[in-house]
């Protein structure tokens, strides 16, 4: 396998994993593609774009994908013009894809250069082959409507952790508000709970957000027009908590449109057959006043005492000049006397022929005659080194204790140190910070007076609007909780005329699970079409006259599809749907739009 290979798998392998942390798409599928460039060349050739070209017929062919590019050079020329080369390529392909309206949002790039061209000076094959730009692709194909709903649903979820002890205002990402009082959850055997809880929050005040949850707006069969459903759960060690008797979640969430008549309803499954979420009116009216209203903690002043005890308190002997140095260098060891009976002379190569025993001996004698004189000398030069030792470290004691016998003249029966160069250090440093203090507790107290003004100006402005036709009053809904799980802001539809509705396939047979909703935008109303044989998508009540917007959601060979069509309700409408393809991201945009 040539050497371009290795770092090519590591870094498809690396793209993969992100790619499949990132995504909770079901069916996972990774792919690569490479496209090939003339030297010193970003152009596509005929046959760099039908490489592409492949590519994007098995793009078209997947439920959804997301694209990673690595470009590549041959080693040649400098590795400024390399690089910039690598990127040239990489544009390349990216304006081929985006040309096909090949989707690359999000599409990570990396330009490589030649930093994977390896060995390739004398090798035209191995220059042609890193003359190049992998794709990776990672794809998913949709094992079920039911798989497809739940990557609908994976956004919206929001998760928090708050401390039971404290009041806790957690801000919803969709603009809902809702305040906790401390010590507001029990646990399944009613006992209080402590410590850190998590809090999961999901927020569908549009219609495009109820579809995603697969949400509607009926109670017990009757019509409810919506302003908006939330959903809080919370949760300690994976079990699910309950709020306390008597305590609620006071909450806030934005509308367009202020309606009266709104009353809470609390979410229920209609039975185990059927998981889809009913409303029970709680006849909770929502209310038109505010939560109490609650100021964050006032600024502490500072108190230099508390910078005296920080500072003073506990001397700092490294910054006092009066301090003692250390005996530099470390206690002399006594040398080893010689084993004389060890040492010999012997001698070498002619030597071994003509020097004769009394000869060598006399050598001996002398060889361990220096030994002696040079371990007689290195005893002497280690007795004085090892006198100087020992009184260095007197010196040193005696230096140290006058030196604590001094600082124990400047501290105080408390412990603080109130004379000497040190206590002019440490107080210096302690005036320092806390003259930082105080600039930043004059500043924050400005703040605060101004953040306290406007909240209580915004307080009163509200409070004197409640009831009337307002800034403030028509873009808050407000109310209290008083159970976890799904609530609604509902009131029902007045009575209306109201006429049968069947939607059906342009196809012989009507996929029996798709997901089909009528919506009515004006009055924020989603209704889930259920199937009946023969007959499609059918509703047997729906209001005359009004516009509505007609959606639906498959999946068929792995693969999502999408039919949206405007409609006026007349009497006994019967509506086609027109199925196109549609990856996970239409479909986000098609519901967003809504």
């Amino acid at each position: 396998m040539r050497q371009y290979l290795l770092p090519f798998l590591l870094l498809f392998t690396i793209f993969g994993n992100l790619s499949a942390q990132e995504n909770n798409y079901p069916a996972n599928e990774s792919q690569h593609f490479s496209v090939y460039f003339e030297r010193a060349s970003a152009d596509l050739d005929a046959t760099a774009q039908a490489q592409l070209q492949t590519l994007i017929d098995q793009l078209q062919s997947m439920g959804d994908y997301r694209l990673e590019l690595a470009a590549h050079t041959d080693s040649r020329g400098t590795s400024r013009y390399n690089d910039r080369l690598a990127q040239d390529r990489a544009q390349s392909v990216t304006n081929f894809l985006q040309q096909q309206d090949i989707t690359t949002d999000g599409m990570r790039t990396l330009a490589l250069g030649e930093r994977q061209a390896g060995n390739d000076r004398h090798s035209e094959e191995l220059q042609r082959d890193n003359r190049r730009v992998d794709v990776i692709v990672s794809g998913w194909y949709w094992q079920g409507i039911s798989s497809l709903r739940d990557s609908l649903a994976q956004p919206l979820a929001q998760k928090y952790t708050i401390d039971t002890d404290q009041d806790q205002l957690i801000e919803g990402q969709k603009g809902g508000r809702f305040y906790l009082p401390a010590n507001s959850f029990v646990n399944a055997a009613g006992e209080d709970v402590i410590g850190q809880v998590e809090v999961e929050l999901t927020e569908c005040y549009t219609l495009g957000d109820m579809i995603s949850m697969g949400l509607t707006t009926t109670a017990q069969d009757r019509i409810l027009e919506s302003g908006g459903m939330l959903q809080i759960n919370a949760y300690q060690n994976g079990e699910r908590l309950q709020l306390k008797p008597g305590s609620s979640i006071a909450s806030s969430v934005p509308t367009p449109e202020f309606r009266q008549d709104m009353s809470l309803f609390y979410g229920q499954a209609h039975g185990e057959e059927n998981a889809d979420i009913d409303w029970a009116n709680s006849e909770a009216p929502i209310q038109n006043r505010l939560p109490h209203l609650t100021f964050a903690p006032r600024p502490i002043a500072p108190s230099w005492q508390d910078f005296a005890f920080n500072y003073l308190k506990q001397s700092d002997d490294k910054a006092d000049p009066r301090l003692p140095k250390a005996p530099n260098g470390t206690k002399p060891v006594r040398p080893r006397e010689p084993d004389y009976d060890n040492i010999a002379y012997y001698p070498r190569g002619l030597e071994k022929i003509f020097m004769g025993k009394t000869t060598q001996d006399e050598r001996t004698a002398e060889k361990r005659e220096e030994r002696r004189i040079s371990y007689e000398e290195a005893i002497k030069n280690y007795e004085e080194r090892l006198a100087n030792y020992h009184q260095s470290l007197v010196k040193y004691d005696l230096a140290m204790e006058e030196y604590e016998e001094m600082r124990r003249n400047e501290i105080d029966e408390n412990g603080f140190i109130t004379t000497g160069p040190v206590y002019e250090y440490m107080k210096a440093r302690a005036d320092s910070a806390f003259a930082i203090a105080q600039r930043k507790y004059t500043r924050d107290s400005t703040g605060y007076e101004g953040y306290r003004r406007r909240k209580l100006e915004a307080y009163e402005r509200q409070m004197e609007a409640l009831g009337q036709v307002d800034a403030s009053v028509v873009s808050t809904y407000f109310f209290n909780i008083n159970q976890m799980g799904w609530a609604n802001i509902d009131r029902f539809l007045k009575t209306v005329p109201t006429t049968p509705l069947a939607v059906r396939e342009n196809a012989t047979e009507t996929d029996a699970k798709a997901m089909v909703f009528l919506m009515i935008p004006e009055r924020n109303i989603i209704l889930r079409m259920p199937y009946q044989n023969q007959e499609g998508f059918v509703l047997s009540r729906v209001p005359v006259g009004e516009t509505a917007k007609i959606m639906a959601i498959k999946v068929q060979d792995k693969k999502a599809y999408l039919s949206s069509q405007e409609v006026i309700i007349t009497d006994d409408l019967l509506i086609t749907l027109d199925y196109r393809p549609g990856r996970l991201r239409d479909i986000r945009a098609e519901l967003a739009g809504i």
